[in-house]
Parts: structure tokens; C-alpha cells; sequence
């Protein structure tokens, strides 16, 4: 049989609730050894104040470096490479066969050269060799011989006394004395200054530089185009009206009515009519008087011609013997045949080339 547990004595507490953790804080934390704001912003606008005048500069000579490379520069050097390649082609077509005789002149004497120099340096090498050896022979036991007592003296007196009477002294002297005098009275504070003070102080100037050069870009930038827009607005476009509305126009006016119009009026008017009755009165005529005489002249040549032919043909006749030959330009005569044969008889008159039945 189960019986009830007894119940809980009266006098136990409850235990307490436990309490709820705090809120993180949401105050943002200032970085270690970070300048406080009255010092970054001074500097910031100090080094905006000098960094402003050297990028106005830098974007104006950047901008003079690109217009003199793009306008001078490169037509230059393309102009210097076009001269300097034709040159070079024209000095290799005239100096080069006399640098290819030369060249192989020359690798014919650097070969005999080479040749004698490699013996005569094998020969003095040998002997060189040998005198050396001797030498070295000679130079081990003299200098055995001689430094000897230095040995000893280094080993057994100048070594001990450095050792034991300077560089032990020194050490313990550095070790007791100067190295923590250095560390506790230069390098401590020392690194409390550059950690403090001066490594902060880079990394502010460093990034006021840094944002100082762009914000200077932005404003040089915009002050350029304000001085190219002042420059357009006062100066280029008035330059230019003045120069179209009160040069240009009244002059191409004046030009027009006082040079162009009268020479067109002249040209019309004078000019080619009396060009027209040069050529209808003097080149006409004078044309064809040229052209009769020339074909009168090609006649009396042609003439000549044959007259010349004639009578040379007639002596070579008259000197050889033989039938006279038809004039130029006349038809030859058709040889003679009899009827029923196709055999030509000379001096018999030729028949008839149509037929009886064609002719009734």
C-alpha cells in the first residue's frame, strides 16, 4: 500500500528567479589610440587646404601631357619612325653588299686570330701553369716557415687575452649595465611615443591625404570646368561673333558684290562673247586653213613618194630587163582564158565571164 509523501515543510523558501543578463550596449566603442574629433577635422582641412593647390596643378599639367602627346608627340614620332625607316633602307641598299664583303672579311681574319691567340694562350697557360706550381711550393714552406711564431702568438697570447680580458668583461658589462638601461630608458619610451603619438598621428594624415586628394580631384575638377565655361562664355564666343557677324559677313559681302559679281558680269558679258568671235573669226579658219594645208602637204608627199618609186623601179627596169609593173593604186588585169580550159594564155583577150543564156 502507497502513502502519500508528506508534504513540504512550510518554512522553505522558493527559489528565486534568476535575473535576466543586460542588454549589450549599443554605444559605439572608440578605437584604440584613435585622434579625438577636435584634432582630425583641423587636420583634415589643413592638408585639404595644401593638397587643393598641388592637384589644380597635377590635373593641368596631366591635361598638357595629353594634348602634347596626342597633337606633338606622336605625329612626331610617327614622322621620325617613317624618316628613320627610310634611311635605314636606303643605307642598307647602299652599304649593303660592300657590309656583307666586309663581314665576311672580317670573320675570315677573327678566325685566323682566334686561332693563333688559342694557341699562343694554351702555350703561355702551360708555362704559367708550371711556373705557378713552383712558386706555390716555394711560397707553402717559406711562409710554414715564417708565420709559425705568429701562430703561436695568436693561439696562446692574443686569443686568451681578448677572451678573458676584453669580451667577457664587455658582455657582462653590456648584460648588467647598458642593455637594460637601453630597454627601461630609450626603448620603453620610445615605444610608448610611436605607439601614442606618432603612429596615430601617420595613420591620420595618411587617411586626411588620401580623402583630402579626392575631395581635391572633385573641386579641381569642377573649378577647371568653371574656368573652361568662363573662358567659352567670355572670351571664345564673343571672339567668334565678333569675327562672323562683324569681320567675316561684311567682308564676305564686300568680296561678293565688289570682286565676285563684277567678275562674273565681266566673264559673261565680255569675255565669252569676244572669246566666241576669236574663235569663230581666227581659230576656225586658221584650223582649217591648217588642216588643207596639211592635207595638201600629205599629197604633195605621197606624190613625191611615188614619183621617186617610179623612177627607180623604171632604172632597176631598164638596167635588168624585165615587165613593167601596174601603178600604185591602179587594179591589176585579169589574165585571159580560153574557152573550155582554165589555162591562161598571155596577149589573148579574155572571155566572157557570163554565159549566152544569161546574156539573151
Amino acid at each position: 500500500m502507497n502513502t502519500p509523501d508528506p508534504d513540504p515543510a512550510p518554512d522553505r523558501a522558493p527559489a528565486p528567479a534568476e535575473a535576466p543578463a543586460p542588454a549589450p550596449s549599443r554605444v559605439p566603442v572608440p578605437a584604440a589610440h584613435a585622434p579625438h574629433p577636435l584634432i582630425r577635422i583641423p587636420v583634415r582641412v589643413v592638408v585639404l587646404v595644401l593638397v587643393l593647390p598641388v592637384r589644380m596643378a597635377w590635373d593641368a599639367v596631366e591635361a598638357g601631357g595629353h594634348l602634347l602627346e596626342r597633337h606633338l608627340l606622336r605625329p612626331a614620332g610617327r614622322a621620325l619612325g617613317r624618316l628613320l625607316d627610310g634611311s635605314g633602307r636606303a643605307l642598307v641598299w647602299l652599304f649593303g653588299p660592300v657590309g656583307r664583303v666586309l663581314a665576311r672579311a672580317g670573320a675570315v681574319v677573327w678566325h685566323g686570330l682566334t686561332w693563333a691567340f688559342t694557341g699562343i694562350r694554351r702555350a703561355l697557360g702551360w708555362l704559367g701553369r708550371g711556373i705557378g706550381h713552383g712558386l706555390a711550393v716555394a711560397a707553402r714552406w717559406t711562409g710554414a716557415a715564417l708565420a709559425r711564431p705568429f701562430v703561436l702568438a695568436w693561439r696562446h697570447v692574443i686569443v686568451p687575452v681578448a677572451v678573458h680580458g676584453i669580451a667577457r668583461p664587455a658582455g657582462w658589462l653590456w648584460r648588467e649595465a647598458l642593455a637594460p638601461l637601453l630597454r627601461r630608458g630609450v626603448a620603453a619610451p620610445a615605444g610608448w611615443l610611436y605607439a601614442r603619438v606618432l603612429a596615430p598621428l601617420g595613420r591620420e594624415i595618411r587617411d586626411a591625404l588620401a580623402i583630402c586628394w579626392r575631395v581635391a580631384g572633385f573641386l579641381s575638377h569642377a573649378a577647371w570646368r568653371g574656368l573652361a565655361w568662363t573662358v567659352r562664355t567670355l572670351v571664345v564666343r564673343p571672339v567668334v561673333w565678333v569675327a562672323r557677324d562683324l569681320v567675316a559677313r561684311p567682308l564676305g559681302w564686300l568680296l561678293r558684290h565688289l570682286v565676285r559679281d563684277p567678275a562674273a558680269w565681266l566673264y559673261r558679258e565680255v569675255c565669252v562673247p569676244a572669246g566666241h568671235r576669236v574663235r569663230d573669226a581666227v581659230l576656225s579658219p586658221a584650223r582649217t586653213a591648217l588642216t588643207q594645208v596639211r592635207k595638201t602637204a600629205r599629197a604633195v608627199l605621197s606624190a613625191a613618194r611615188d614619183t621617186v618609186r617610179t623612177a627607180r623601179q623604171d632604172a632597176w627596169r631598164a638596167l635588168v630587163g624585165g615587165a613593167r609593173p601596174g601603178r600604185p593604186g591602179e587594179p591589176p588585169a585579169a589574165s585571159a582564158r580560153t574557152l573550155g580550159s582554165t589555162t591562161n594564155v598571155p596577149g589573148a583577150a579574155p572571155a566572157p565571164e557570163i554565159s549566152s543564156h544569161q546574156r539573151g
